[in-house]
């Protein structure tokens, strides 16, 4: 478990002494201030923070640290910050960055996608490969965009898309898309003949929250939504 200022902790759990938490590696690791983790093919864990860019730990175990990698924008990566890491069903590693648009690891290089490169958003937020190996992304104030191959399909409230900004991305089990907004609730899109159709339920429609950070489809399909401020729906 990472905690914005909190470092790397773990957690066990056991029925004569309950809950236990035990921070890792204090002062080893680059920043303290992680927002997110990915474990790719090889079993190493990738860390992204906000101040330090990415750090990767190489064989990994609860008591011993491996070996660190970082990569920075002193070493070749486009960015400080990182909010998302995806890893994809092709062992390709995606990172959402505060200000570079979308990085891709494969094969030891970073490529990026940024707004010189025509994505449409510096600041990605959140990630996602869905059932047809496309990756979604959602951003800070443009919207969502899904990447076919090298090409970009770009969604915003010009399309019909209810808010711009999109905390998290799921897909249910008809194929239908599923995006937690700040602001405009819960939306989801729908495609016929690869045309899309939005809708979105808010607290008019009985969200407890129109400001969604996270979203989780069960394989039940049943929807779970962590909110800004009204807990879990």
């Amino acid at each position: 478990m990472a905690f914005h200022g909190g470092g790397i902790n773990i957690l066990t759990f056991s029925d004569s002494s309950g809950l236990q938490v035990d921070k890792l590696f204090r002062g080893i690791i680059p920043s303290d201030i992680i927002l997110c983790i990915e474990e790719d093919s090889e079993g190493n864990l990738w860390f992204g923070t906000r101040d330090e860019g990415v750090f990767k730990i190489e064989n990994f175990t609860d008591s011993r640290l491996g070996k660190i990698k970082t990569f920075n924008i002193n070493n070749g990566f486009p960015d400080n910050t990182v909010w998302d890491i995806l890893l994809d069903t092709d062992g390709n590693i995606w990172f959402g960055t505060d200000k570079a648009g979308i990085v891709k690891y494969d094969q030891d290089q970073f490529r990026n996608y940024s707004i010189e490169q025509g994505f449409p958003d510096k600041q990605v937020l959140c990630l996602f490969q869905d059932s047809e190996e496309n990756i979604w992304a959602g951003t800070f104030s443009s919207g969502i965009c899904r990447l076919m191959g090298e090409h970009f399909s770009h969604y915003t409230e010009e399309q019909g898309l209810t808010n711009s900004q999109i905390y998290d991305i799921d897909q249910d089990a008809k194929g239908n898309y599923w995006l937690a907004s700040h602001g405009g609730g819960l939306i989801n899109i729908t495609f016929y003949n690869d045309k899309p159709f939005f809708k979105s339920y808010t607290v008019d429609n009985g969200l407890p929250d129109n400001y969604i950070n996270s979203i989780y489809i069960t394989a039940d399909n049943n929807i779970w939504l962590a909110t800004k401020e009204n807990g879990i729906s």
